[in-house]
């Protein structure tokens, strides 16, 4: 072997090698990525059980129906509460929760949710940049109405 061959040999091997490295770090990308999703997914579950349990404080009849009622820790508890409804509909909506399992878990909660809700979410979209709040949220609840609306009707 001369020293041609030997070079490019080792080029050879040094491409190789590279090329593993990279399909390697790929998968421990996608691998961390996975799991800072799983993490997501989990401190997003735990926050809508932490406000489901606290719903019917959140939605009980007291709480003003008109935002500009409301004090500021009712607009705040109204804000919690869209947001995190908001975030488990994105995680059905993008295939990360099972519909069904929400459904039957969190339907009537974010119907009724929605109901008290929604004059606040439409405040706030009358703001600035604020256009497109809670609209997994608005989607979401809609679909369940529907699903509970035949429910009933099959009782």
């Amino acid at each position: 072997m001369d020293a041609e061959e030997i070079l490019a040999l080792g080029t050879l091997v040094l491409a190789a090698a590279t090329g593993a490295l990279v399909v390697v770090t790929l998968w421990q990308l996608r691998l961390t990525r996975k799991a800072l999703e799983l993490d997501g997914l989990s401190r997003a579950i735990d926050e809508v059980d932490s406000v489901h349990a606290q719903r019917t404080a959140v939605l009980a009849p007291a709480f003003p129906a008109d935002p500009g009622q409301a004090s500021p820790d009712e607009r705040e508890q109204a804000r919690v509460v869209t947001n995190a409804m908001n975030r488990l509909a994105y995680l059905v909506r993008k295939g990360l929760l099972r519909e069904e399992l929400v459904r039957d878990l969190y339907a009537e909660s974010m119907v009724m949710a929605w109901d008290k809700l929604q004059q606040y979410v439409q405040s706030d979209r009358k703001k600035p940049g604020v256009r497109r709040r809670a609209i997994y949220f608005e989607e979401q609840a809609e679909r369940f109405r529907r699903w509970l609306s035949k429910k009933s009707l099959l009782r």
